[in-house]
């Protein structure tokens, strides 16, 4: 009897696997509703929205890339206070300067 316990345990094991991968991907797929997609879309169209409204009808000349760099670093302030945007021009020096060599353990 003990012999047939071992040669069923790996199928139930086996079963008891898929049975838990197919129950997860249902799991998570539900909370990604059409509805909820489209909700997302809607508000980030909210912001596209805004920043064309100011490029096209507003009355003085203005510097689209400057108000997209404020606004997506005000975002990033409010997130957490380690999050940080650096403007494409400053990553480029910022990257320029960190490239060398280090040595040591940095004590002078």
């Amino acid at each position: 009897m003990k012999g047939k316990s071992k040669t069923y345990l790996p199928l139930l094991l086996g079963f008891a696997c898929a049975v838990g991968v197919l129950l997860g991907a249902a799991l998570d797929f539900s909370t990604y509703t059409p509805n909820s997609l489209l909700s997302n879309n809607k508000k980030k169209e909210k912001l596209a929205r805004l920043i064309d409204y100011i490029e096209y009808e507003y009355v003085d000349e203005v510097n689209i890339d400057s108000i997209v760099d404020v606004t997506v670093n005000g975002i990033l302030t409010d997130l957490d206070p380690h999050s940080v945007y650096i403007p494409q021009e400053e990553y480029a020096s910022l990257s320029e300067s960190m490239k060398g060599d280090f040595v040591g353990i940095g004590v002078s």
